[in-house]
């Protein structure tokens, strides 16, 4: 019981803290840039791999790959830790909100998608590039695509707690 106590009070500390604007915008600022800074570096990078020809020098594609999916993952840690901050503001809202949970589910999706698309670049490194470029290469497209749509996504829904306020 004394945990739970304790969980409940820090909480609604950090309620209260929340509560005043310049704590709240300064989270939500963080959020954004997150949003905007992953979003828009992953839809650039998605753009560009669309437009990859088998004739591409993929060691150097991966390469690119690589130094995007540092700016990708630091954007997604980001809005990570920001949306927590923002959740743990107002719990009670966003525990029963069908948008925050729906907006969730679509967040895992875009992980998923970063993990295949991690698969996918490990296993042209590990040199099954002729594989790849000759029968599966409109599974490499495929998730490109998805990527995008998903970036799309996650760039147009507002900050959760813009949709959890009544």
């Amino acid at each position: 019981m004394a945990a739970s106590a304790t969980v409940t009070q820090l909480l609604a500390r950090w309620a209260h803290l929340y509560g005043h604007a310049p704590v709240s915008a300064t989270v939500t600022y963080f959020h954004l840039v997150g949003i905007l800074v992953g979003g828009g570096v992953a839809v650039a990078a998605d753009r560009a791999s669309l437009r990859l020809s088998p004739a591409t020098d993929w060691r150097t594609e991966l390469d690119r790959l690589a130094a995007v999916h540092r700016w990708v993952v630091g954007g997604l840690a980001l809005i990570f830790a920001s949306g927590l901050l923002m959740a743990l503001a107002q719990v009670d809202s966003f525990g029963t909100s069908v948008v925050f949970w729906t907006k969730m589910g679509l967040v895992g999706l875009l992980l998923g998608n970063g993990y295949a698309r991690l698969r996918t670049e490990i296993a042209l490194r590990q040199g099954s590039v002729a594989a790849w470029v000759g029968s599966d290469a409109r599974r490499l497209l495929a998730l490109c695509c998805g990527s995008s749509c998903s970036s799309l996504a996650r760039c147009s829904t507002p900050p959760a707690d813009v949709c959890a306020r009544p």
